[in-house]
């Protein structure tokens, strides 16, 4: 019995230090000195986005014209409106 327990506990183990060292190497495949893309650079990448929850808007047509908010919070402020 404790034998299988062990065996279970090293199993989920392997599965977390697999998938930490997906994520780390997803994350490495990001550019570092530049905004993220709507597509992930490679597999690794995709699948590190998902796992951590990342994911990149498409840009609505207002933001394409060039007009964004200067509000981080996307409510807008005064000047926005005028």
């Amino acid at each position: 019995m404790l034998a299988a327990v062990i065996f279970v506990t090293a199993a989920i183990a392997l599965i977390v230090a697999l998938l930490l060292a997906m994520v780390v190497a997803g994350i490495r495949q990001e550019p570092a000195d530049a905004e993220m893309t709507s597509r992930a650079p490679g597999a690794s990448a995709a699948l590190a986005r998902r796992l951590l929850g990342v994911y990149v808007r498409r840009p609505d047509a207002q933001d394409v014209d060039g007009h964004r908010c200067s509000c981080l919070a996307g409510h807008g402020s005064e000047r926005d409106g005028q």
